[in-house]
C-alpha cells in the first residue's frame, strides 16, 4: 500500500530518511531531478518542446533548477522564470549551477515569458506540498499568468496553490500532469482538484519505508500486490456446498433489473449457491435470466413484504432496488433484528437506515455498507464536502464497527479500525445504472465464501474497478460502458490478480 500522509507529515519522511539511511537531503533533491528528467526525457523529446520552468523559493523550486541543469545538458531549449530568491541552503546549490549553464535563460520576475507554443513544456516548480495554504498577490499573478500560457502544463509534486489535503479555490495551476514526489496527496482524490491535477503519477526516490507506520498513517492507496494475495485458491476438490450459500434481498416493481444484475455478479464472483428472495411479480425473469439461481418468492406481488431468515447462509445482502415504502422498511427492520450472518447494505437499505437511525444497533460487527455520495451524506445526517467527507467517514466506521465503502471516482474503504483504503481501479464509463448492484452481488459473494469482511471489502472493489477497466478497453470507450459489462469481464480481473492459477 502507498501511504497519504498529511502535508505537515512529509517532511518528517525527510528527515527520517536522512537519519536512518543515512542519506544528506542535496542527495535527496537529486534522486527527485533524477526521477523528473528520466521522466520528461521519456516522453517528450528535447527537438521538439521547448521548456519553461517557473521557480520558487523553497526545495520544490531546487528541484526545478537541478531539472533545469539536466534538461540543457541533454540538448533542450530551457528558460528559468525565477519568481524570488531562494531560501534553503539545496535551492541556492542548485542555483549556483543554474549559472554556470550559459545555455539556459534566466527570467526574473515581474519579467515574463514570451512567445510559448503549444508544445513547451510549462514546468510549475513554485511551491511544494510543505507551503503554507493561500497565495500571496505575486505568486498569484504568477500562478494566472502560467494558466494562460499555451503548453503542456507539469507541476512537480503539487500544483501551485493545491492544498495537500483540499481544494483551496482559485486561484491554483491547472496542470496536465502531475509528478508526486514519492506519494501522491490526498487532494489529488477529490473531484474539485480534478482540473488542477490533470494526470498524476508517482517518482519513487527511495524514502525509508518504516516512516509511515511511526507516523501512524492511517490513510493508505491500494496496489494490485495489496489485494492479490487475498485471492485464494480453489481446492480441486471443492463443490457448491463448500463454496457458500449467499441470499440476496432485493428488486421491486420497475426495479427488477437492480436484482438481476446483483444475483448474476454474486454467482460471478465465485459464491456456490445463490438464492433471491424477490416480488412474485420478478419469479418468470429471474428464472429466464439467471437460471443458476434459486429463488424465494416474496408473497407480495410489487415489493419486499416479509422478512427473511438468515440461518443456514453464508452470506446477506439487501437493497438492490428494493424501494422505501414502509412495507419493506418494516421487513427490513425484522430482518435486521435477527441477522445472523455477515451482512452487506445497499442502496434502499440504506436509505431506510437513513431514516431509522436507531437501527443502527442491529447490524453485525464488520457489516459492509456501500453508499454512493448522496447516500452518505442522508445516512450522516447532513451536507458534507468532498474533503469534509474524510474525517466524517473514519468516524461513522469506527463508531459504529462496519465497513463502510464509499462509491465514486476513487472509492474509499473506511474500516472500524480507523483506516481508510483508496481503491485506484475503475473509470467514469462506471457512472452508469446498475454498476452498484453489480458490486453489492460481488461482495456478498466474497463473504459467502468465507472472506473476512475486510478481505472481502477489499476484493471486491478491487476487482470490479479492475473489471470495468478491463470492459472499457474491450469497448473501446467508456461511454458505451453499462453495468452489465463489469460482470462479463469479472473473469479477466480474477485472472488479473492470479494469472499461474487459471492458466
Amino acid at each position: 500500500m502507498i501511504p497519504l500522509l498529511d502535508s505537515g507529515e512529509i517532511p518528517g519522511w525527510d528527515a527520517f530518511t536522512i537519519r536512518h539511511e543515512p542519506v544528506t537531503s542535496m542527495a535527496l533533491m537529486e534522486r527527485a531531478v533524477d526521477r523528473l528528467f528520466a521522466w520528461v526525457e521519456a516522453g517528450f523529446p528535447a527537438y521538439r518542446h521547448p521548456v519553461l520552468i517557473a521557480v520558487g523559493p523553497g526545495n520544490n523550486g531546487g528541484d526545478g533548477l537541478g531539472l533545469a541543469c539536466r534538461l540543457v545538458e541533454a540538448g533542450y531549449d530551457v528558460t528559468v522564470w525565477r519568481i524570488v530568491e531562494g531560501r534553503t541552503p539545496e535551492h541556492l546549490v542548485q542555483w549556483q549551477k543554474v549559472l554556470c549553464h550559459k545555455a539556459i535563460r534566466v527570467l526574473q520576475w515581474p519579467e515574463v515569458p514570451e512567445n510559448e507554443t503549444p508544445q513547451t513544456l510549462v514546468i510549475d516548480a513554485l511551491l511544494g506540498s510543505g507551503a503554507r495554504p493561500g497565495l500571496n498577490d505575486a505568486m498569484t499573478r504568477v500562478v494566472e499568468t502560467l494558466n494562460r500560457m499555451n503548453g503542456i502544463r507539469i507541476s512537480i509534486d503539487i500544483p501551485t496553490g493545491l492544498g495537500g489535503e483540499g481544494f483551496l479555490g482559485e486561484p491554483a495551476f491547472h496542470a496536465d500532469h502531475t509528478l508526486a514526489i514519492q506519494v501522491p496527496k490526498k487532494s489529488f482524490f477529490l473531484p474539485e482538484s480534478e482540473h488542477c491535477v490533470g494526470q498524476w503519477e508517482i517518482l519513487d526516490i527511495g524514502l525509508h519505508p518504516g516512516y509511515p507506520a511511526l507516523a501512524t498513517c492511517n490513510t493508505w492507496l491500494l496496489e494490485k500486490e495489496d489485494v492479490a494475495p487475498l485471492l485464494r485458491e480453489r481446492s480441486r476438490f471443492a463443490h457448491k456446498g463448500t463454496m457458500g450459500h449467499a441470499l440476496l434481498v432485493a428488486g421491486s416493481s420497475g426495479m427488477m433489473g437492480a436484482a438481476m444484475l446483483a444475483a448474476e455478479a454474486c454467482l460471478r464472483s465465485g459464491c456456490g449457491k445463490l438464492t433471491v428472495h424477490i416480488p412474485r411479480e420478478g419469479v418468470p425473469l429471474l428464472h429466464t435470466r439467471i437460471p443458476e439461481a434459486l429463488v424465494n418468492a416474496d408473497p407480495h406481488r410489487s415489493c419486499w413484504s416479509e422478512p427473511v431468515v438468515s440461518n443456514g447462509f453464508q452470506a446477506l445482502g439487501i437493497g438492490c432496488g428494493t424501494g422505501t415504502n414502509l412495507i419493506s422498511q418494516r421487513a427490513l427492520a425484522s430482518t435486521l433484528r435477527e441477522i445472523q450472518c455477515p451482512l452487506v447494505l445497499d442502496a434502499d437499505a440504506l436509505n431506510a437506515l437513513a431514516v431509522h437511525p436507531d437501527w443502527w444497533t442491529f447490524l453485525p460487527p464488520g457489516s459492509i455498507l456501500t453508499p454512493h455520495p448522496g447516500e452518505f451524506r442522508r445516512l450522516a445526517g447532513q451536507d458534507t464536502s468532498s474533503d469534509t467527507e474524510w474525517p466524517l467517514l473514519r468516524e461513522m466506521s469506527v463508531t459504529h464497527r462496519v465497513i463502510i465503502v464509499l462509491k465514486g471516482a476513487y472509492t474509499r474503504i473506511a474500516l472500524p479500525d480507523g483506516r481508510i483504503l483508496v481503491n485506484p481501479t475503475g473509470n467514469p464509463g462506471m457512472a452508469t445504472a446498475g454498476a452498484g448492484d453489480v458490486l453489492t452481488g460481488i461482495l456478498t459473494g466474497m463473504l459467502a465464501q468465507g472472506y473476512p469482511p475486510e478481505q472481502a471489502a477489499m476484493l471486491g472493489v478491487y476487482l470490479h474497478g479492475w473489471a470495468g477497466d478491463l470492459a472499457r478497453k474491450a469497448l473501446g470507450a467508456c461511454e458505451a460502458l453499462v453495468a452489465g459489462d463489469i460482470i462479463h469481464h469479472l473473469g479477466h480481473a480474477f485472472h488479473s490478480l492470479h494469472p499461474r492459477q487459471y492458466a
